[in-house]
């Protein structure tokens, strides 16, 4: 079962996303089509962060798990993570970029380290 993810509009009101998960025939394709290469599991990737309400961005070195050739979580630091509940799963293309969006107006550009 899939997970829906609420952002706020300028009306107010939820627009609810649907985050399905993967499984591996889906990840054997994604491999297929953006030819991915990044094993299951948790990685180091460079995180490049922006909050287009404020304009801040900043750069990280953070663990990304990854299933199905898919960013699934991002691992802070502290403990803390961000998982289906506050990002949307994204495809990692052959070079090891996704763009994982955020709640709220925020972005994750990813370069999972090889």
């Amino acid at each position: 079962m899939g997970a829906l993810l609420s952002c706020g509009n300028q009306a107010g009101q939820d627009q609810k996303v649907q985050v399905s998960p993967g499984n591996s025939a889906a990840g054997n394709e994604q491999t297929e089509i953006t030819g991915c290469s990044i094993t299951n599991g948790r990685h180091a990737s460079k995180i490049e962060y922006k909050n287009s309400r404020t304009n801040y961005t900043a750069t990280y070195t953070l663990d990304v798990l990854v299933e199905d050739c898919m960013v699934k979580v991002i691992y802070f630091n502290n403990g803390g993570h961000l998982d289906d509940d506050h990002i949307v799963p994204a495809v990692i293309s052959e070079d090891g970029h996704a763009f994982v969006a955020g709640e709220n107006g925020k972005g994750y550009e990813v370069w999972v380290l090889k």
